[in-house]
């Protein structure tokens, strides 16, 4: 199966949003909202990555399995920064960044092919975000 990088696009933007909507646990109905907005099910329908009752068809797995080699080779670097923002939205819709949530965020980028340096950079860069979220004190 060949996809075209928006397709890998939503395939890996989902799975990410879904591990990172239950990373601390609790499911907001903001998250919920974010999650569709970000990649919605009409579009995995569209695209043949979900059914009609919105579960994971064949392709699915093998967009999710071909957007980890492509995205980080074809994805231009700025728009991969700016999916590691959109995923950083959802991190902090709550307010808070929880650990588990940063640790994902930072397998993310990894996954991405955005190295630590970077990735530390475009977060330091993100201050009308970052300056909003109360972190924990390192334990």
């Amino acid at each position: 199966m060949t996809f075209d990088l928006d397709t890998l696009k939503l395939a890996f933007t989902r799975t990410l949003l879904d591990e990172l909507s239950k990373a601390d646990k609790q499911l907001l109905d903001e998250e919920k909202v974010l999650v569709e907005q970000l990649a919605p099910a009409a579009s995995l329908r569209a695209a043949g990555l979900w059914d009609d009752l919105d579960r994971p068809t064949a392709a699915w797995n093998a967009a999710c399995a071909t957007a980890l080699q492509r995205l980080p080779r074809e994805l231009p670097l700025d728009a991969r920064l700016a999916l590691v923002s959109s995923f950083l939205e959802l991190c902090i819709v709550d307010g808070e960044l929880h650990r588990d949530e940063g640790s994902l965020l930072f397998v993310g980028a990894k996954l991405l092919g955005i190295d630590a340096g970077t990735f530390n950079a475009h977060l330091e860069s993100l201050t009308e975000h970052v300056g909003s979220v109360d972190l924990d004190e390192p334990s």
